[in-house]
């Protein structure tokens, strides 16, 4: 399991590396003392160090000479040596330098060659970083082995066979996690354990494997009603059986590979049959060009059989073929004409991957007259055709239904918005965020000539300045540092053809509107370090949240381009001038959601209708479909309530219930929706379809409203 860039293993609750280095081992922050100091200068450090036994001696460039122990000194005072004395003639020389960075497979080598107990060790420049005692290397050993004993441990217990390990008394000794699943207990519970009390036919084979010191393999018994085979072999340590390990393999786990074996074999028939009856040949071959596979076609193309054919290389009966190149390259090829002896053939090589490496191809290859392949192509191009021109026809008769309103202002904008669709002039649209700028250019495009042709959306506002040149007339190679080697088309480029939506046009940089302006004047422009100009035939259709006559007086927006685009202006209204399309609205957005989020309501209650179109709305149309997307999220009835709205609208609803005003106009307009609703019932002589039609509302909620007061 990876713990930030080292793997590491548990070892009696001590996060261990798997990868131990001496610098793990070591005891760190070595005290060093330089050659020339004095026996003086070696008594005080060592007693201020308390439990240091030595000290590390180094030159005037800190690298390692040897080092003083406590002994050293000692022995030179015992002999009556000055404190003044320098250390130069009593360290210890005799030390073993070793760096940080060995493996301890090399560490466990070098302490056991070593004729030194004590050593240096220094990082890759030589430097000192800890030392390395006795105690450290009996550790060492240590830590070792309790490693290798985890790893065994955690292999022990990950296998999937169960394993059983008994004494020779047949006591149970261990047993591992799958174990623990057959036996439906612990492994603690089942120490020392007679193995024949929990599974008496595994215990006999254990028996009988101590007293003759033969294994036995795949014996079958049967522990719990399940079936197993048993694999049961002794433990011998100096030539005598101290325990034995049985491994205990489900039955049932073997005929499940063998029904999964035998359902691969019959998909593989299955596919060579239809692969056969495939008109086109087929061939496949490995990344040498080794034939391993070809179908009944390709043999009867080739006037050979399959066997002798496989095995061969394919060039030996296609020379002409580079099967084997795209087997090397991984790279395809596609509708390749060539010729075998008299006969045309097309081949589409497709290399095969496996973990990402070419590992052989496939080709597929046809044998048809290359003019009824044209007639062919001809037939799928006119068809193509045919779609596009009913996909343009369905978009003409339903693009402009996507938007919803009973507003005149906003229908006055729709059908001056499907007049200005059959004309090629560009058009600009004005309105605030949210009001559905884009949906209009889609639908402009949709009713248009072009509607066949791609619709390209460029935010000018959400591009950096930096970029936006090079994402709306794309790059070539070299145009700058990290630019693709291929270059890259822009936008207008993408929209040949077709129409290309400037949304934000008023946040576009000064030094873009002029490029833009010359596209526009001259429809010809070139990609971002390029030479070669290329023609573009676009139609142009922009919006805008910000009054441009304001930006050109201001002078940020550029008077010859305004003029240039703004020859069909729409204004979009903002949703809280749209009298009477809230409602609308929202019983869209509640038809959309129910299917989104799998809910079932059926309408929104007065309350929180009254609340929603009180609000101002300045995130408009945008905003109302998400604040309907959350209350449908939170709404646990049939109806949203006031409660189910965000907290803005629902303390603003909850205020007006407990002001004493509002209770009183809430009151009367109580009042006034029974005798509408009592009206409408009698002028409908109670029948409930008619009277829900007369009030706009469902019949549902008319069924809950006459409950409610009454009627």
């Amino acid at each position: 399991m990876p713990v930030s860039e080292k793997s590491t293993m548990m070892v009696n609750d001590i996060s261990l590396p798997l990868d131990l280095r001496l610098k793990d081992l070591m005891t760190p922050n070595a005290h060093c003392l330089e050659i020339g100091s004095t026996l003086y200068d070696a008594v005080n450090k060592i007693h201020k160090l308390k439990k240091i036994e030595s000290l590390v001696v180094v030159d005037k460039n800190k690298k390692p000479l040897g080092a003083i122990s406590k002994n050293n000194i000692l022995s030179a005072l015992a002999r009556g040596i000055d404190m003044s004395a320098k250390i130069d003639s009593f360290y210890n020389p005799h030390v073993w330098c070793v760096n940080e960075n060995i493996t301890m497979k090399e560490l466990t080598k070098a302490i056991v060659t070593s004729p030194y107990g004590f050593g240096i060790v220094t990082n890759d420049a030589g430097e000192v970083t800890g030392i390395l005692t006795k105690v450290d290397s009996i550790m060492a050993f240590y830590k070792k082995s309790e490693i290798l004993l985890a790893q065994m441990n955690t292999l022990y217990n990950a296998m999937y066979n169960a394993i059983v390990v008994t004494n020779k008394s047949g006591r149970i000794v261990s047993i591992n996690k799958s174990a623990e699943s057959i036996f439906s207990c612990k492994s603690d519970e089942v120490d020392n354990l007679d193995i024949t009390r929990i599974a008496p036919s595994l215990g006999a084979i254990i028996t009988r494997v101590i007293e003759t010191g033969e294994k036995t393999v795949a014996e079958k018994i049967v522990i719990g009603g399940n079936p197993y085979y048993a694999n049961v072999a002794c433990i011998i340590e100096h030539d005598a059986i101290i325990g034995t390990i049985s491994v205990l393999q489900e039955i049932k786990d073997l005929e499940s590979i063998a029904e999964e074996l035998d359902s691969y074999k019959k998909l593989s028939k299955t596919l060579e049959t239809v692969l056969n009856v495939a008109y086109d040949g087929i061939v496949v071959v490995d990344d040498r060009g080794v034939v391993g596979f070809v179908n009944e076609a390709f043999s009867n193309f080739i006037n050979k059989n399959g066997q002798e054919i496989i095995g061969h290389h394919i060039t030996e009966f296609l020379p002409d073929c580079k099967l084997h190149d795209v087997a090397v390259s991984g790279r395809s090829l596609r509708n390749i004409v060539s010729k075998y002896y008299d006969n045309n053939y097309v081949i589409s090589c497709i290399p095969i991957f496996k973990n990402e490496k070419s590992v052989g191809a496939v080709g597929k290859i046809s044998f048809r007259n290359l003019n009824e392949i044209k007639e062919l192509a001809a037939k799928i191009e006119l068809m193509s055709n045919k779609i596009s021109y009913y996909k343009c026809e369905l978009q003409m008769s339903k693009s402009f239904d996507s938007i919803i309103t009973q507003n005149q202002w906003m229908k006055k904008t729709i059908e001056l918005a499907k007049k200005a669709a059959r004309t090629d002039s560009t058009i600009i649209l004005y309105g605030e965020s949210g009001t559905g700028k884009e949906l209009f250019a889609q639908a402009i495009h949709a009713n248009s000539s072009r509607c066949y042709g791609p619709f390209i959306t460029v935010n000018c506002a959400a591009i950096p300045e930096s970029l936006l040149e090079s994402e709306l007339f794309g790059y070539d190679d070299g145009a700058f540092t990290g630019a693709r080697k291929q270059g890259k088309p822009g936008k207008f480029e993408l929209a040949h053809k077709g129409t290309i939506f400037l949304d934000e046009i008023g946040d576009m940089p000064m030094l873009l509107q002029a490029k833009l302006l010359r596209v526009i004047q001259d429809k010809r422009y070139e990609r971002l370090g390029g030479i070669k100009q290329k023609e573009t035939d676009v139609r142009i259709l922009a919006a805008t949240n910000k009054n441009l006559s304001e930006l050109v007086q201001a002078g940020s927006f550029r008077e010859d381009l305004y003029y240039r685009i703004n020859v069909i202006e729409l204004n979009i209204p903002p949703l809280r001038k749209r009298d009477g399309d809230i409602p609308l609205l929202i019983a869209k957005f509640i038809d959309e959601y129910n299917k989104i989020l799998n809910k079932r309501v059926i309408d929104i209650s007065p309350e929180a209708l009254l609340v929603l179109n009180e609000y101002d709305w300045p995130g408009n149309v945008r905003e109302l479909k998400h604040t309907l997307e959350r209350a449908m999220a939170f709404c646990n009835e049939r109806y949203i309530e006031v409660t189910d709205l965000p907290e803005l609208f629902a303390r603003s609803g909850a205020g007006s219930r407990n002001n004493p005003a509002s209770d009183k106009l809430h009151e009367k307009r109580n009042t006034a929706e029974r005798e509408l609703i009592l009206s409408a019932l009698k002028d409908s002589k109670w029948n409930k379809t008619k009277a829900a039609e007369k009030l706009g509302i469902s019949r549902a909620w008319l069924h809950k409203k006459i409950k409610q007061y009454n009627l």
